[in-house]
C-alpha cells in the first residue's frame, strides 16, 4: 500500500523522505518542505509600502543601493547652490567643472575627477545636482562673481567654452547679435541684387532691416556693414574685417 505525503493537507503519494515530489523538491531547495511566507510590506521601520526587492520598497531599496543603509534618512537640500562647492570644482582657465565628491553616494554614475555636465541639443552644457539643473556658463559666472545672471554671451560663440574670460553679461538683443554667418555667404550684411547688378549692404537694428547703400563690390558692402555694426552693437558686433577695428572685442 502506497504512503501519503506527510505535509499537512497533501494527499499525494510519497516519493522520498516521506514527502511527495512537490514537497521533496522544496525540501531539497530550502531545507524545509513548508512554504516560506513572502513579505508583502517593506521591512524598513514604519514603512508599509509594498516590497520591491530584498524585502524593501522602492524608496528604501534605492536608498540601500546608494548608501548601503536603507534606514538612512535622505538629506533635503532647499538651496543646492549653498553646498555645490563641496562637490564640484571650477577651472576658470579651461571652463571645466569636475566632481570632487559624489552627491548621490554609491549610485552616482561618475568618479571623482570626472568632468561634470552634459551637452544639450542646443549646444549648452548642463550640470545636474541634487534635483536641480544649471547651465554650466551661468554656474561659472555665479562661481566667480557671486550672482546668477539672467543671460550671458559667449564671446567666441562656442556654447561649450565656459572659460570665465569668454563670458560676458548681455541683453537678449546683444546675445542675438553675436551669431555665426549663414551658410553659403562670405560676409555679414552683404547681398547681391541682380536688378541693380550691385551689392546691397544692410543691417538689422531696432527690430527692422536698415538699408546702408549699394556698392560695386562685396567687400565694400561688407565694410559698410562693419561700420554700422560697431556703431549699433559695440563689442557685441560680429565683423567681417575685425583686424580693421580695435574696440575691445576678441577677434
Amino acid at each position: 500500500m502506497r504512503t501519503i505525503c506527510k505535509a499537512e493537507g497533501c494527499e499525494r503519494y510519497v516519493k522520498g523522505l516521506g514527502l511527495c515530489s512537490k514537497h521533496y523538491q522544496r525540501f531539497r531547495l530550502q531545507d524545509d518542505y513548508k512554504p516560506r511566507v513572502r513579505a508583502t510590506e517593506c521591512r524598513a521601520d514604519n514603512c508599509e509600502r509594498p516590497v520591491k526587492a530584498l524585502g524593501l520598497c522602492g524608496k528604501h531599496y534605492m536608498r540601500f543601493r546608494q548608501h548601503g543603509d536603507y534606514n538612512r534618512e535622505a538629506t533635503v537640500i532647499t538651496n543646492p547652490l549653498k553646498v555645490i562647492k563641496q562637490y564640484l570644482s571650477y577651472e576658470p582657465e579651461t571652463g571645466l567643472f569636475r566632481w570632487t565628491a559624489k552627491p548621490n553616494g554609491r549610485g552616482h554614475p561618475y568618479s571623482i575627477g570626472d568632468i561634470a555636465g552634459g551637452r544639450m541639443l542646443n549646444g549648452y552644457l548642463v550640470i545636474q545636482f541634487k534635483g536641480g539643473s544649471w547651465y554650466a556658463h551661468r554656474l561659472a559666472w555665479w562661481w566667480i562673481h557671486g550672482e546668477m545672471p539672467e543671460r550671458l554671451d559667449h564671446r567666441n560663440r562656442s556654447r561649450a567654452d565656459n572659460r570665465i574670460d569668454n563670458l560676458r553679461l548681455a541683453t537678449p538683443a546683444q546675445n542675438a547679435a553675436n551669431t555665426t554667418i549663414s551658410a553659403g555667404r562670405r560676409f555679414f550684411g552683404a547681398y547681391f541684387r541682380e536688378c541693380r547688378n550691385k551689392w546691397q549692404s544692410a543691417i538689422r537694428g531696432g527690430g527692422r532691416f536698415v538699408h546702408l547703400g549699394y556698392f560695386d563690390t562685396e567687400e565694400e558692402a561688407a565694410r559698410a556693414y562693419d561700420a554700422a555694426a560697431v556703431s549699433l552693437r559695440g563689442e557685441f558686433a560680429n565683423l567681417n574685417f575685425p583686424q580693421e577695428y580695435c574696440h575691445g572685442r576678441a577677434a
